[in-house]
């Protein structure tokens, strides 16, 4: 017998290691609806970071695979892997002591590992690269135990915030669950327009879930959002459905020489529960706009995911094969 728990309402590129660790604060959070869809939709690890994230620097993550999965009741330690040929993927969580295994709901004011007992934690590490402090929250969508007491199912999604950066990283995994992880590519890291130059630029967000993909809302903003006109969405209060897509357009007047603004995006991904202190819209992916004729005839740089490593800005890491066994409290011990 396999016992449930879930939100009330059903509805990583870089082949290296990746840990997360995240503990609840028991069950007096609420429950949030799971992203829309509610038929088996696989294990699956997303994360995506906005440029400026000093912990993966802009890039989008997706591992179609969780290659095993473990709950050890002594040590309260929750932990999934997501295998590739390269490396591996770990999600682990962890609850406080006192506060018993994760139910479904809201966890805000989470800190790094080894933080504030009473706090949820959370922490993530790129292989090398890690936070040395850690703010951010959490959603459990779903999980569910055997009789046993092992991990039967997991769905969550997380927003962290590293070494103090209002860039944040959002991800999402799902394991053995019905809930599928909201997955989805934006076509531009960022958005660039030459010094007083009239010109529109489009940015594309397409849904790679196998669930619609909820998008709450577009908004400009920042210092010089006036200086920016949304003049296409498609997207806001629109559920694109799987390998769908929708457009934002963003235009810019001739008068403007020099403008920095953001184009921020809230969809399943990143959009549920209240701002944590210090954003200016949380629960929204922030895409740069630019206007300069510097900024245009730049080279485009390749983010780097680990300090001093390079690579493209989006990938999609294929799985290796199914293991067996993890081992929870090496993750756990190794996060900061």
């Amino acid at each position: 017998m396999v016992t449930r728990t879930r939100a009330a309402s059903a509805a990583w590129r870089r082949t290296v290691r990746l840990v997360v660790v995240l503990a609840s604060i028991g069950a007096g959070a609420f429950a949030l609806p799971a992203p829309a869809g509610a038929a088996i939709a696989g294990d699956r690890v997303v994360v995506t970071s906005e440029p400026g994230d000093p912990l993966l620097a802009g890039v989008t993550v997706d591992v179609p695979a969780v290659a095993g999965a473990s709950f050890r009741e002594d040590t309260g330690v929750y932990e999934i892997v997501a295998a590739t040929g390269d490396g591996d993927v770990v999600l682990s969580l962890r609850a406080p002591a006192g506060a018993g295994r994760l139910t479904s709901g809201l966890y805000e004011g989470a800190v790094g590992i080894g933080g504030a007992a009473a706090r949820p934690w959370l922490g993530l590490t790129a292989g090398a690269a890690r936070c040395g402090t850690t703010a951010g929250r959490f959603h459990v969508d779903e999980v569910a135990h055997a009789d046993d007491g092992t991990l039967a199912a997991l769905a969550a999604r997380f927003e962290l915030h590293c070494d103090g950066s209002d860039a944040a990283v959002f991800g999402a995994v799902a394991f053995g669950s019905d809930v599928a992880a909201p997955a989805r590519r934006l076509s531009a890291p960022f958005l660039a327009y030459r010094a007083a130059t009239e010109a529109t630029r489009t940015l594309t967000l397409t849904n790679l879930g196998e669930a619609p993909l909820r998008v709450v809302a577009a908004q400009i903003q920042g210092a010089d959002a006036a200086r920016f006109r949304l003049a296409t969405d498609t997207c806001s209060g629109v559920e694109v459905p799987p390998q769908g897509s929708c457009d934002l357009a963003v235009r810019v007047g001739a008068g403007v020489t020099s403008a920095r603004a953001e184009l921020a995006v809230a969809d399943d991904l990143t959009s549920w529960g209240t701002a944590p202190a210090g954003r200016a819209w949380a629960g929204a992916y922030r895409v740069p706009l630019l206007v300069g004729d510097a900024v245009v005839d730049a080279p485009q740089v390749r983010a780097p995911v680990a300090r001093g490593t390079s690579v493209p800005a989006a990938v999609t890491v294929a799985p290796a094969a199914r293991a067996t066994s993890t081992s929870a409290s090496a993750s756990a011990s190794s996060a900061t």
